[in-house]
C-alpha cells in the first residue's frame, strides 16, 4: 500500500490506523517518526536567532531527528529570507524538489552553513558574514539522499554596528571629559550595550568587565532611544576597541575593533623644573600628543584654562615645547598645565606642574684658596642634588655646557649650602649653577673673589729682635689682613710663636694675637725668641668687612734666628779658636765674621767669612772658627742663612777679647817687651830639682791664670788618654800664675815650677807651654820653650888615690845627661862637709879633687891625690844656672890596690829592693878584673883568691848604710865576673828608707895592705821600700785583641779618681828593674816583661803584652808587679786577650738627644773593668767623633750611649772598644751605621681613616715626611690620648712609594670606653692623634705633628624597611640604627666613609645620612639572603642579623683583573653570582643575560 502524506508537526512514534466503515483499527508493527525543527518562546531555541554580522555564532536545533545519527552528520543551511519560502509554494506540486534545489543553490552561494554534529545536542557554529533575516533549510543525515528541507519558522536575524560617531567628529576625549556616541548599524535597539576596552583585550561579560576595569574606559552604557551613549575615561588609552552587546543577542558582547577610542591625557612629567631665564624644552608625555598641539602654563589660582597664561608653547612630533619663564614661583606656588589636543578644547592638567627657579642675583661671596667653605647660596629652587661650579669672568656671557670649571663641580649640600673650594687664588669668579636635571645658567652677578697668598720659594729668615718686613704677595692681599708665625705642630688658634703684632691705628699699639699687614702688603714682624721652623697662619679681612678664619700656609715658611751667647769669649792672639754659639735656630751655612767695631762692616773684618761647622740636632749650638791676628776687643757679627738671601748682617751679643803672650823669660820684661812694641824672650831654662822663676807678659795675662808644660812633641793641650789629665808633676805639675812686683802693673805675671825631668836644651826637646787666661782652656803656645837640664850618669865612679901628693893621678869622667855642654862645670864634694854645692864653690873646696870645666864630649878631667874618699857626689852647674847637686852620680877616690879601685860602673840594678826580702844587686860595669899580671888584684881575683876568705868563705861584700837603720847590714858577694859583680839586699833591713848607702868592700887584707879594704860607695841614693806600699790598681787597657804586636799594656797604682783630682799616691820609684809578670789562668808558666817608667810622679809602669796567635783563643793573665825583678805585688789586676767583632746595631736611628742606647750584637764580647766605648764618627767629614760609654751585657750583646745632645745631624760610622778606645773591634759583614736625625723632620701629614671603633682593629694608613726605618719593629704608630697624653705604640708596615705607613689601631683603652659609654649620645666619640715614631714609641722619640683619630662605639642597626630587593640594584632603601654619624659629625668630608654592605657588594651611593638613619642605593647582589652591615670608616663593620633578600639575576660584575705570571694569561674574577651561560655546569645563570654568544 502506497501512502502519501505530509505531516505538519515534527512528531516521534506515530502508529498507522486503517479506518474502515468507521472503525478504526492500529495497524501493528507500523511506526513513523516525522522528522521536523521545532522551536518555540525565547532562548536559544527561540524560533528567531538575533546573531551578530561577522560573529562566530552556536545554535541549536530541536525538533526530531536532530543528529540522529553519528554519520552522516545533519546538514543546516542559512538561505536568505525568501530565497526559499518564495521561490517554492507550499503544497504545489513538486515543492519538494524546488526547496532542495533551491537550498543547494544558496549553499553553492556560500550562505552559512554546517554540520550539526552527532552528540553536539543539536548545535552547529555559523558566521554570518551580512546582515538580514534568513530562513532555515535543514537536511537530516540519517539516511543517505535526504533532501534539503525548508523549515521556515525557524529564523535568524543578522545584527551589526556599522559606525559610531561622535559630535566632535572622532572617537577622541580628554581622560575626565565626557564622550557621547551614536551607533549606527543593523538590529541595533536602545536596549543594546556597549563599552570600550584596551586594545587586544578580549570582550567580557558586563560583570566581569565592571571587576576588571571599572569605570577606567568609561564603564558598560546602554544605548539610548537615539541609539548613543556617553563615556567619561577616568585613565588614559591609546587605542580603545569597541565591544557592543546586543539585546537579542543573549547578553554576549562582540569586539568591533574597527572602532577604536582615544583617552586623552598629559600625564608626564608630573613635575617640571624651569629655570627662569632659560630656554628649556620640555618632552610632554602622555597618550594622543600630537606635532601642533599646544601647551600653557597658567598660575595655580587660575580656575580654568580661559585664564591669561604665563607661557605657551606648540609641541612638536617627539611631544617637546619649548619655554622661557622670566620669573620664579616662589610667591605664586607651581604653574599648572594647560594642553589643547588637536581638535580637542583645551583642558587642564592640574597633576603636572612647573615649578621655576632660579639663584638671587647680585650676591658676592669670598673665600681663601685651598680651603673648603659653605656658602649660603641665596634663591629659590636650590636643592641637594644641584651642582654648580665657578667660571672666570670675562665680561661677556658664558656658555655653562661647555666651560671649563674653575675648581671642581660641586654638590650642593642636605642643608642647600654651596661648598666652594678653590686652589689658586682669581679676582673674581662667576657662577654657572645647574638645578638637578636642568641646563646650566651663568649668573654673571653671583661672584666669588678668592683670596690666596703667594708662598715663597724661599723661607723668610729673621733674626730676634730686629723687626723685619715681610712682603706679601697674593689675590685678595690688602691692608687690615692678619697674620702670625705658629709652630708647625700648633694649629691655627694658637698664639703666635715669639713675636707679637702691631694695630692698624695712628701711632700704632701693640696686640698680642697677630700682626696686621700695612700698606703696600707689607707686614713688620719682630721676632722676640727664635724659632727653627714656623709656619704662617694668614686670616683675610673679607668683603663683608669680617675676617676669614686663619688659614695655614704650610709652604709658607718662617726661620727666626736667634743668637744668645756665649756673651764673652776670650781667643788668643795667632792661636785657633773655637767659639761655641749659642741660640736657638741655628743651621749649617750660617756665616759669622768679627768685627772691630760694632757697626758689622764685612770689608774691614780681620777674619772674613766665616761659616758654622758641627751645629747640634736642636739648632741651639754650633761653632765657628778663626784666628785673631791681633789683640783687643771685637765684635762678632752674623749673617744667618746666606744661601736663602738673607745678606743683612747684624751685631750679636758675642764679644770677643783676644790676648796674646808676647813675653816668657827667665827675666823680668821690660816695658817696652810687655807692650808688644819689641821683641821680648820666649824661652827659658832650668835645672832639674832647681826652682825656676819665669815671667808672663802680654794683653790679658794676669793672676790666676794657670799654665802646664807638655811634651816637645805635643800639638795641643788635651789629655793624652782616657782618665788622664794633660799635665805632669814632673814638668812642674799645673801652676797659678802670680803678680809680681808693683801690683799695680797689668799684663804681667810670674811663676816659679821646679822640674823632675830634663829635656835638654835643643829646640826640638823643649817643653812648650800650654797656658790658660782666667777660666778659658788652655792653649798651646808652640813658640813659648822651656829647656830644663839634667845630669843622669855616671851613677858612679871609682878614682885611684895618687901615691904621693905630688903626683896626682888623673881620672876622666865622661858624663851624660841633658843640656850639658862644654864650659859647664863639676865639682865632687863629700855632702858631709858642705852646706851647699855653692858654699863649697865659693869656699875653694878641693878635698875631692878641684872643680872642673866640662871639655868638648861631656868629658870632666878629674885630678885626686893621695886622700881617700869614700863616697862623694856631683855638683855640676849649667853655664848660666846656679850650682845643682846631683845624688845619682856619686864617686869614691880609693888605693890602686883597693879591688874596686878600676871600677867603672855602668848599671846598678836594681837601684833598690823590698826590704824584708833578699833581692839580687848587680853591679855592672868595667874595671872588675885586672888586665896586666903585674896589677894588683882585682874583684874577680879577690873574689876566686881563697886566701882571702873570711870564715863564712866570703872575701867580698855589699854594705848596706842608712842614718835610719839600727846598724849597717852587709851580704856577701856570691857572684864577680869581669861584667860586675851580685850580692844580695839584707833581710833583716827593718823598715823602708831612701837614700841609703850602698858600698862594697873586701876582706881578707894583710897588714901590709892598710887601707885597701875599705869601703868603696856604690850609691848614696839605693832605696828600700815596702811592699805592701806598691800596688798594681789598674790596668790601661785592661784587655786588647788576640794577635795584636808589640802592643803595650800600663800598670797603675793609682785609681782614675785620684789621677782626675791630681794625688799621686803608691808612686812606682824607679829601681832599674822593673817588671811585669804575667800569670796565665791556666797555670802555664808566667811571662816575665821588663817595664819602664814614663813619668817617676806617676806609679805608672809600661810592659809589651806577650804575643798570643789569634787562633789561640782567650787567654786571661793575672798581671802583678815588681820594682826590683824580685818581690812581686800582692795586689794584682786580671788582663784579658780576646777575639770579638761586631755584626749588627739596633736602633740604626734616634733623634738628636733623646733615647737610651743603640745595642749592638756580636760574639766574644767581655767586659774589661766597664771599660768598653763607642766611637761615632760624622761620616760627612770622616773627623768630627764622639767617644761615649758603652757596657757589655753578654757575650753577645752590648749596649752604646747616643752621641750628645749637642752632636750634629747625620750618618756616623759606629765601631766599639772593649778597652777604652785603644783598639776597635773589627765587623763581621759590615760596619756600623746608625743616623743622628731631627725629629722635627718626622711630620704626620693625614691619617686615614679618621676613626675606628673602641674595639680596635682599623687599618690606619698614614701619610707624612721623614719617615726612616731604623730597626724591626721600630717604625710605627704612636695612638695618644688627647685627655691624658697616654701612648700606645704600634709597629707598621711600609708601604713605598710613596713611603707610608699602615699600622693597626689598638683597643681604645678602658677608661676612654667607659667614658663613651657613660656620655651616651652627648658623646659620640673620644679624640686621639696618630702620631709616627721611629724608636718604637720611647720616649721623647715620638713626633710632635700627629693627624686626629677618634675612637666610637659601632653603629647598631634597628630595621630596614625594604626587605626585598631587585638583584640589578638601584632599590632605595632607609637603613634605621644608632650612631650613624659619629664621625660625621665631626668633619662632612667624613660622611664620604660611611659604608653599607649588602651581601658582599658596596652601596653605590648614600642618598642622606642622619644620626639614625642612613637612606641608601641598594647595589646589585645575588639572588638570595644578604646580611646588611654598616662601617663609619669604610673598614669595620657592625655585627647584625638584619637580613635583605635579592630576586632574580643581576648582570655579572666584575670583581679583579690580573695577569698570570708568564704574562700571557688574562685572570677576571666575577661576583659569586654564577656566570655559566654555555651550560658546562648544569645550570644557566646570569651572564646568559648579559653576555652575548661570542662571549661564553
Amino acid at each position: 500500500i502506497a501512502i502519501s502524506l505530509r505531516a505538519t508537526t515534527p512528531q516521534r512514534g506515530l502508529v498507522l490506523c486503517r479506518v474502515s466503515g468507521g472503525t478504526t483499527t492500529q495497524i501493528p508493527d507500523f511506526e513513523i517518526d516525522v522528522y521536523g525543527i521545532t522551536c518555540s518562546g525565547t532562548g536559544e531555541l527561540a524560533c528567531q536567532s538575533t546573531v551578530v554580522q561577522g560573529a562566530e555564532v552556536t545554535l541549536r536545533f530541536r525538533g526530531v531527528g536532530v543528529a540522529f545519527n553519528a554519520e552522516p552528520d545533519d546538514e543546516a543551511l542559512w538561505a536568505p529570507a525568501g530565497a526559499v519560502s518564495g521561490a517554492c509554494t507550499v503544497g504545489a506540486s513538486g515543492y519538494d524538489a524546488c526547496v532542495d534545489a533551491a537550498c543547494a543553490s544558496v549553499q553553492a552561494a556560500g550562505a552559512p552553513n554546517a554540520s550539526v554534529v552527532f552528540g553536539s545536542g543539536g548545535s552547529a557554529t555559523f558566521t554570518f558574514t551580512e546582515g538580514g533575516s534568513y530562513e532555515l533549510c535543514y537536511k537530516f543525515g540519517d539516511r543517505a539522499g535526504r533532501p534539503w528541507s525548508l523549515f521556515a519558522q525557524r529564523t535568524a536575524s543578522v545584527v551589526t554596528v556599522s559606525s559610531v560617531t561622535a559630535a566632535a567628529g572622532d572617537l577622541r576625549s580628554v581622560v575626565g571629559r565626557d564622550l557621547t556616541v551614536t551607533f549606527g548599524g543593523v538590529g541595533l535597539s536602545s536596549a543594546d550595550r556597549a563599552y570600550w576596552v584596551p586594545a587586544g583585550d578580549t570582550c567580557l561579560r558586563a560583570g566581569t568587565y565592571a571587576l576588571v576595569y571599572g569605570d577606567a574606559y568609561g564603564g558598560v552604557q546602554t544605548l539610548s532611544a537615539s541609539l548613543g551613549a556617553t563615556y567619561s575615561f577616568a585613565a588614559s588609552a591609546e587605542a580603545l576597541e569597541l565591544c557592543y552587546g546586543f539585546a537579542g543577542a543573549s547578553g554576549a558582547f562582540t569586539k568591533f575593533a574597527e572602532f577604536v577610542a582615544t583617552a586623552l591625557v598629559v600625564d608626564r612629567p608630573r613635575r617640571v623644573t624651569l629655570v627662569a631665564g632659560v630656554a628649556e624644552s620640555v618632552r610632554f608625555q602622555g597618550v594622543g600628543l600630537a606635532a601642533g598641539d599646544t601647551a600653557s602654563w597658567v598660575l595655580p589660582s587660575a580656575e580654568d584654562c580661559s585664564a591669561p597664561a604665563v607661557a605657551t608653547a606648540t609641541i612638536d612630533a617627539s611631544g617637546r615645547a619649548d619655554f622661557s619663564l622670566g620669573e620664579t614661583t616662589e610667591e605664586s606656588g607651581p604653574l599648572k598645565l594647560c594642553f589643547t589636543f588637536a581638535g580637542e578644547a583645551v583642558a587642564v592638567f592640574e597633576d603636572v606642574t612647573a615649578e621655576v627657579v632660579d639663584v638671587a642675583p647680585s650676591q658676592a661671596f669670598a673665600v681663601v684658596a685651598g680651603y673648603a667653605e659653605d656658602l649660603a647660596l641665596q634663591g629659590f629652587g636650590t636643592a641637594f642634588g644641584d651642582t654648580a661650579f665657578w667660571v672666570e669672568s670675562t665680561g661677556a656671557a658664558v656658555d655653562c655646557a661647555a666651560a671649563d670649571p674653575v675648581g671642581e663641580v660641586q654638590n650642593v649640600t642636605v642643608g642647600r649650602l654651596l661648598p666652594a673650594e678653590v686652589f689658586a687664588g682669581y679676582l673674581t669668579l662667576e657662577l654657572c649653577y645647574t638645578f638637578q636635571g636642568e641646563p646650566p645658567k651663568h649668573y654673571p652677578s653671583v661672584t666669588l673673589r678668592v683670596y690666596d697668598l703667594d708662598v715663597p720659594t724661599a723661607r723668610f729668615i729673621a733674626v730676634t729682635g730686629r723687626t723685619e718686613d715681610l712682603v706679601l704677595s697674593g689675590v685678595g692681599v690688602k691692608r687690615g689682613d692678619r697674620l702670625k708665625w705658629v709652630l708647625p705642630t700648633q694649629t691655627c688658634t694658637s698664639t703666635p710663636a715669639g713675636h707679637g703684632g702691631q694695630s692698624l691705628t695712628t701711632p700704632a699699639t701693640a696686640i698680642a694675637l697677630y700682626q696686621h699687614v700695612f700698606d703696600a702688603a707689607t707686614a713688620p714682624i719682630t721676632f722676640t725668641a727664635g724659632r727653627a721652623d714656623l709656619q704662617l697662619c694668614y686670616a683675610f679681612l673679607s668683603i663683608d668687612g669680617s675676617y676669614k678664619p686663619f688659614r695655614p700656609y704650610p709652604n709658607f715658611r718662617a726661620t727666626a734666628v736667634q743668637i744668645s751667647g756665649p756673651a764673652a769669649v776670650t781667643a788668643v792672639s795667632g792661636v785657633r779658636e773655637e767659639v761655641r754659639v749659642t741660640g736657638a735656630a741655628l743651621a749649617a751655612g750660617d756665616q759669622f765674621f768679627v768685627s772691630s767695631s760694632s757697626s758689622c762692616d764685612l770689608a774691614s773684618s780681620p777674619s772674613g767669612l766665616l761659616t758654622i761647622f758641627n751645629v747640634n740636632a736642636a739648632g741651639t749650638a754650633g761653632s765657628f772658627a778663626f784666628t785673631p791676628s791681633s789683640t783687643g776687643v771685637r765684635f762678632v757679627c752674623a749673617n744667618v742663612r746666606p744661601a736663602s738671601g738673607y745678606d743683612n748682617p747684624y751685631q750679636t751679643p758675642i764679644v770677643i777679647t783676644v790676648k796674646n803672650l808676647f813675653v816668657f823669660s827667665e827675666t823680668v820684661p821690660t816695658a817696652a817687651e810687655r807692650a808688644g812694641t819689641v821683641a821680648g824672650s820666649n824661652a827659658a831654662a832650668g835645672v832639674v830639682s832647681q826652682s825656676v822663676r819665669f815671667y808672663f807678659a802680654g794683653p790679658g795675662v794676669a793672676p790666676g791664670d794657670t799654665a802646664f808644660w807638655v811634651p816637645s812633641t805635643r800639638t795641643d793641650c788635651l789629655c793624652e788618654g782616657v782618665g788622664c789629665v794633660p799635665y805632669s808633676d814632673a814638668r812642674g805639675g799645673r801652676f797659678t800664675v802670680t803678680a809680681f812686683g808693683d801690683p799695680a802693673l797689668t799684663d804681667f805675671a810670674s811663676a816659679q815650677i821646679t822640674p823632675a825631668v830634663g829635656t835638654g836644651t835643643a829646640s826640638g826637646a823643649r817643653y812648650r807651654l800650654c797656658y790658660a787666661f782666667g777660666s778659658e782652656p788652655p792653649k798651646l803656645f808652640p813658640n813659648m820653650r822651656l829647656a830644663v837640664r839634667e845630669v843622669t850618669g855616671p851613677a858612679f865612679t871609682v878614682a885611684p888615690a895618687a901615691a904621693r901628693a905630688d903626683t896626682p893621678l888623673t881620672t876622666q869622667v865622661v858624663f851624660t845627661g841633658a843640656g850639658l855642654a862644654a864650659g859647664d862645670e863639676a865639682l865632687w864634694v863629700v855632702e858631709s862637709e858642705v852646706s851647699s854645692c855653692e858654699q863649697a864653690d865659693a869656699d875653694g873646696y878641693s878635698r875631692v879633687g878641684a872643680k872642673t870645666t866640662i871639655l868638648a864630649g861631656n868629658v870632666g878631667n878629674f885630678r885626686f891625690g893621695t886622700t881617700v874618699v869614700p863616697s862623694a857626689v856631683l855638683c855640676y852647674r849649667f853655664q848660666g844656672e846656679s850650682w845643682q847637686r846631683f845624688p845619682g852620680s856619686t864617686l869614691s877616690v880609693v888605693l890602686s890596690a883597693n879591688p874596686f879601685a878600676r871600677v867603672q860602673l855602668s848599671a846598678l840594678v836594681p837601684r833598690g829592693a823590698a826590704f824584708g826580702s833578699a833581692t839580687p844587686i848587680s853591679i855592672r860595669g868595667t874595671g872588675f878584673q885586672r888586665t896586666q899580671p903585674s896589677d894588683a888584684p882585682r874583684a874577680v881575683q879577690w873574689f876566686n883568691d881563697a886566701s882571702r876568705r873570711d870564715a863564712s868563705g866570703r872575701s867580698l861584700y855589699c854594705r848596706f848604710t842608712s842614718a835610719s837603720f839600727p846598724r849597717t847590714y852587709s851580704t856577701p858577694i856570691t857572684q864577680a865576673t869581669s861584667a860586675g859583680v851580685v850580692c844580695a839586699t839584707p833581710v833583716g833591713v827593718p823598715r823602708a828608707a831612701t837614700g841609703v848607702q850602698l858600698a862594697v868592700y873586701a876582706v881578707g887584707c894583710t897588714a901590709l895592705e892598710t887601707g885597701v879594704c875599705e869601703d868603696v860607695v856604690i850609691t848614696t841614693d839605693f832605696t828600700f821600700y815596702n811592699r805592701n806600699s806598691v800596688e798594681v790598681v789598674r790596668l790601661t787597657p785592661p784587655g786588647m785583641p788576640l794577635g795584636l804586636t808589640d802592643a803595650t799594656v800600663t800598670v797603675s797604682g793609682y785609681s782614675l779618681e785620684d789621677a782626675a783630682a791630681g794625688r799621686n799616691v803608691n808612686l812606682y820609684p824607679s829601681l832599674g828593674n822593673t817588671v811585669v809578670r804575667f800569670a796565665p789562668a791556666s797555670g802555664a808558666a808566667a811571662i816575665r816583661q821588663p817595664a819602664t817608667l814614663p813619668d817617676s810622679q806617676r806609679a805608672d809602669a809600661v810592659a809589651v803584652v806577650p804575643f798570643t796567635s789569634p787562633t789561640a783563643g782567650a787567654v786571661t793573665y793575672t798581671v802583678t808587679l815588681s820594682l826590683d825583678g824580685t818581690t812581686f805585688t800582692t795586689t794584682s789586676a786580671e788582663f784579658r786577650l780576646f777575639t770579638a767583632v761586631t755584626s749588627s746595631s739596633f736602633p740604626a736611628g734616634a733623634p738628636a738627644g733623646v733615647g737610651a742606647a743603640v745595642t749592638v750584637t756580636g760574639v766574644g764580647f767581655v767586659n774589661l773593668d766597664n771599660s768598653t766605648v763607642c766611637r761615632y764618627t760624622l761620616a760627612a767629614d770622616n773627623t768630627t767623633a764622639y767617644l761615649v760609654p758603652g757596657a757589655v751585657v753578654s757575650s753577645t750583646e752590648l749596649t752604646c750611649d747616643l752621641p750628645p745632645g749637642d752632636a750634629a745631624l747625620g750618618s756616623y760610622a759606629v765601631d766599639v772598644s772593649l778597652n777604652g778606645g785603644y783598639h776597635y773591634l773589627l765587623y763581621q759583614v759590615e760596619p756600623l751605621a746608625f743616623e743622628l736625625y731631627d725629629l722635627a723632620a718626622v711630620v704626620v701629614g693625614a691619617a686615614e681613616p679618621p676613626g675606628g671603633p673602641t674595639t680596635g682593629g682599623a687599618a690606619v694608613t698614614v701619610s707624612g715626611s721623614g719617615f726612616a726605618d731604623y730597626g724591626d719593629a721600630l717604625l710605627g704608630c704612636v695612638f695618644e690620648d688627647a685627655s691624658s697624653g697616654d701612648q700606645t705604640f704600634v709597629a707598621a708596615q711600609v708601604l713605598e712609594e710613596p713611603l707610608r705607613l699602615v699600622c693597626e689601631a689598638p683597643a681604645a683603652p678602658e677608661a676612654a670606653r667607659r667614658c663613651l659609654r657613660a656620655a651616651g649620645r652627648r658623646l659620640s666619640v673620644t679624640e686621639f692623634a696618630v702620631k709616627v715614631s721611629l724608636n718604637g714609641g720611647a720616649a721623647g722619640t715620638v713626633s710632635a705633628s700627629g693627624s686626629p683619630f677618634y675612637y666610637y662605639e659601632q653603629p647598631t642597626l634597628n630595621a630596614i624597611d625594604l626587605l626585598e630587593l631587585d638583584a640589578e640594584g638601584g632599590d632605595v632603601l632607609n637603613v634605621t640604627g644608632t650612631n650613624f654619624r659619629a664621625l660625621a659629625d665631626l668633619d662632612a668630608a667624613y660622611a664620604s666613609l660611611f659604608t653599607v654592605f649588602i651581601g658582599t657588594f658596596q652601596a653605590p651611593s648614600i642618598e642622606s645620612l642622619e644620626a639614625e638613619r642612613a637612606t641608601v642605593v641598594a647595589p646589585v647582589g645575588t639572588e638570595g639572603e644578604a646580611i646588611v652591615r654598616v662601617a663609619l670608616n669604610g673598614q669595620q663593620f657592625s655585627e647584625t642579623t638584619l637580613n635583605v633578600r635579592f630576586l632574580g639575576l643581576h648582570a655579572p660584575e666584575i670583581v679583579s683583573a690580573s695577569f698570570a705570571t708568564r704574562a700571557n694569561t688574562l685572570r677576571i674574577t666575577f661576583d659569586p653570582q654564577g656566570t655559566d651561560r654555555a651550560g658546562q655546569g648544569g645550570s644557566v645563570f646570569a651572564c646568559a643575560l648579559v653576555l652575548d654568544d661570542a662571549t661564553v
